[in-house]
C-alpha cells in the first residue's frame, strides 16, 4: 500500500466516523501505515490530497479520523490544495450541506492545477447511472418467500407485555417488552434483541397502486446484483416480488436525501415536475428543498404522490428506496431468570423515536413497536 500511495500524484479521501471519533474499519490498514515511527517527513512530497470527512457534531470528537489523516499527510510532506470539509449529520441539509460547497472550492482547485486538455471540452452533464440490480421475471415462485426464514439468529415470537414507562405527556416514549418463543433463545450479556419491522398490508397496498403496480405486485421475479460496488438490503431473496420487498426490505416511508430527487429526475416525464426537481436540486433551491422535504418531514410516498408523472423502473428501484432498517433494543433480563419457552429477551427501556430523531425510524418504527399488541 505504501508504495501504491507513494506513486499516486493526487488523492481525494472521503473518511467516515465510527464510535467516539475512531476510524472506519477500512481505513485502519493505512491508518497503521501511517503511524510508523521510521517514515521520512518528505515521504508524500509529491502527493497533492483533500479529505472531506463524514460525522456529527453531536458527538465531542467531530470528523476526528478527517482530522488525524489531514494532520498526519501533512507531517509527511503531503500538500493539501482544498480545505478539509466536515459533512455534519445536524446539518438541516445533511451531509450535503457542507459537502456542496466543497465540491465547487474542490473543482476549481482542480482545474486550475490540473487543467483539461483542450480537446477534452467542458464537462458533461451526468447520464442516468445504470442500476444495481437487474430483474427478470419468473414463472413460479418458491414456496415461501419468508425473508428470514432460513437465518438461526431469528425468531417468531409472542408479544406479552407492551407497557410505557414514561408519562403520556413526556416527549419520549419508553417502552418496556416481554416476548414468548416456542424456541429456546440463547444470548449473553452485551447481546441486542433486533426488531425488523414490516409495513402493513394496507399502506403496502396503497403504495403499490400509486406507483402503477398493483397488477404486478404478486408477480415473482429473480434479482441479480450487477453493480457490486453497490450494497443491497440484508437478506434479500434471489427471487420475490414488490409486495413482498416493499412491506419487508424497502422503505417507501422514509425522509427522501437529496440523491432521491438526483436519480427521481431521469423517471419523471412532465415538464412542470422536472422543473420543480432542478430547482430542489440547485444551489439557489437549496431552502426550498429543506423547507418541502426536510422541515415537515415529507415521506417519499408522499413526495411521489404529488409527482405523479415519474415512473421508476422495476430495476431501480434499490437505487431510489432506502433500505429498512431494523431497530436494536437492549435487553433488560437473564436467560437464568425465566425458563423455555419463556426466556426470550424482555427488552427494557426502549425509546421510541420522536421528532427530534431519525425521521425514517420516527415514520415507520415508531407505529410499529408502539403499536405492538399482546
Amino acid at each position: 500500500m505504501q508504495e501504491a500511495l507513494i506513486s499516486e500524484t493526487l488523492i481525494l479521501f472521503v473518511v467516515a466516523t465510527t464510535g467516539s471519533g475512531a476510524e472506519p474499519h477500512a481505513m485502519t490498514c493505512l491508518w497503521n501505515l501511517l503511524l510508523r515511527s521510521h517514515l521520512p517527513h518528505d515521504l508524500f512530497e509529491d502527493l497533492d490530497f483533500s479529505v472531506f470527512g463524514l460525522g456529527d457534531s453531536a458527538y465531542e470528537r467531530f470528523c476526528w479520523p478527517a482530522k488525524k489523516l489531514s494532520k498526519k499527510l501533512l507531517s509527511l510532506g503531503a500538500h493539501e490544495i482544498c480545505p478539509r470539509g466536515e459533512g455534519d449529520d445536524q446539518h438541516r441539509l445533511g451531509l450535503d450541506g457542507a459537502l456542496e460547497p466543497w465540491i465547487e472550492i474542490l473543482l476549481e482547485t482542480l482545474f486550475h492545477s490540473y487543467p483539461l486538455d483542450p480537446d477534452v471540452g467542458k464537462l458533461r452533464p451526468p447520464s442516468k447511472p445504470l442500476p444495481r440490480v437487474i430483474t427478470t421475471d419468473m414463472a413460479s415462485a418458491p414456496e415461501t418467500l419468508e425473508p428470514y426464514g432460513a437465518d438461526p439468529n431469528y425468531f417468531d415470537v409472542t408479544v406479552r407485555c407492551n407497557r410505557r414507562i414514561t408519562a403520556e405527556d413526556w416527549f419520549q416514549d419508553v417502552r418496556h417488552f416481554e416476548f414468548v418463543s416456542d424456541r429456546h433463545i440463547e444470548y449473553n450479556p452485551g447481546d441486542v434483541a433486533i426488531i425488523h419491522p414490516i409495513a402493513t398490508s394496507v399502506e403496502v397496498g396503497s403504495f403499490l397502486l400509486l406507483m402503477g403496480w398493483a397488477n404486478l405486485a404478486d408477480v415473482p421475479f429473480s434479482i441479480l446484483h450487477s453493480m457490486l460496488d453497490q450494497t443491497l438490503p440484508d437478506r434479500i431473496p434471489c427471487v420475490t416480488t414488490l409486495r413482498v420487498l416493499f412491506t419487508h426490505h424497502l422503505d417507501f416511508n422514509a425522509v427522501p436525501l437529496r440523491s432521491f430527487f438526483q436519480i427521481l429526475q431521469y423517471f419523471t416525464t412532465d415538464d412542470t415536475e422536472r422543473e420543480r426537481l432542478d430547482e430542489f436540486l440547485s444551489l439557489e433551491g437549496v431552502d426550498e428543498f429543506y423547507e418541502y422535504c426536510q422541515l415537515v418531514k415529507c415521506t417519499i410516498c408522499e413526495v411521489l404522490s404529488e409527482f405523479r408523472s415519474a415512473r421508476i423502473p422495476r430495476d431501480y428501484i434499490f437505487d431510489v428506496f432506502p433500505p429498512l432498517r431494523p431497530r436494536h433494543f437492549s435487553i433488560a433480563n437473564s436467560t437464568k431468570v425465566l425458563s423455555p419457552p419463556q426466556n426470550p429477551p424482555l427488552c427494557r427501556n426502549c425509546e421510541i423515536p420522536h421528532e427530534t430523531q431519525d425521521a425514517q425510524e420516527r415514520h415507520l418504527h415508531a407505529p410499529y413497536v408502539a403499536n405492538l399488541r399482546p
